[in-house]
């Protein structure tokens, strides 16, 4: 999914709506030329980051975020993961 920040006055019949749910997220800040910057950050916040922390992924969509600039090696964007608490069983051991 391709998206931006719906406009107070948007009337285009074309485009969809999705309401992104209420979430916690982890923001990961992400330096560098596009793509890579943001599929080096995706890479460690999941193979890294998330499996070594007390999170879970989140019933969210993730979301880059783009902001104005030149793409180069100083560009600044983040990739947002949407993230839960893993939960506790009875035998104190964590579930996903």
């Amino acid at each position: 999914m391709i998206a931006i920040e719906k406009p107070e006055q948007d009337t285009d019949p074309v485009l969809e709506s999705y309401l992104v749910p209420a979430s916690t997220w982890a923001v990961f800040e992400c330096r560098g030329k596009i793509p890579d910057s943001i599929v080096a950050s995706e890479m460690y916040a999941f193979t890294q980051w998330l499996p070594g922390s007390e999170f879970v992924h989140a019933h969210a969509p993730e979301m880059e975020v783009y902001l104005e600039g030149s793409n180069d090696e100083n560009y600044y964007s983040e990739f947002w993961l949407p993230i839960t608490r893993k939960s506790k069983d009875k035998a104190g051991s964590s579930a996903s």
